[in-house]
């Protein structure tokens, strides 16, 4: 862990995540199988991002009636939705001192 991020735990600034490395290990898979819109959700729904996981859920309904991915609705998640999602992300502690964001692959 940096000093940096230990310094910030120490002071009670950095969250400590309540999520799980199994919760991590389910999101990491579904983006292997390149289910990336299914492992955006469970990473918003991990962090109590209810109103984020919703919109990614109206996402995911839009791809499925496509059959794809339309390249200006994988824009919008990646550039309007998961970058708030990942500064929650970066914010949270896990058990082994780095970050939820570092776990993600």
């Amino acid at each position: 862990m940096s000093k940096l991020r230990t310094l910030l735990a120490q002071e009670g600034l950095l969250k400590t995540a309540k999520v799980t490395l199994a919760t991590v290990k389910r999101i990491n898979e579904m983006t292997d199988y390149n289910d990336h819109t299914g492992a955006a959700i469970a990473l918003c729904e991990a962090l109590g991002m209810k109103r984020e996981a919703k919109v990614m859920k109206h996402v995911k309904a839009i791809q499925a009636i496509y059959g794809s991915m339309p390249y200006d609705l994988g824009k919008f998640r990646s550039n309007s939705v998961m970058p708030l999602v990942y500064k929650h992300a970066k914010n949270l502690q896990m058990p082994d001192g780095r970050s939820l964001y570092d776990h993600l692959d």
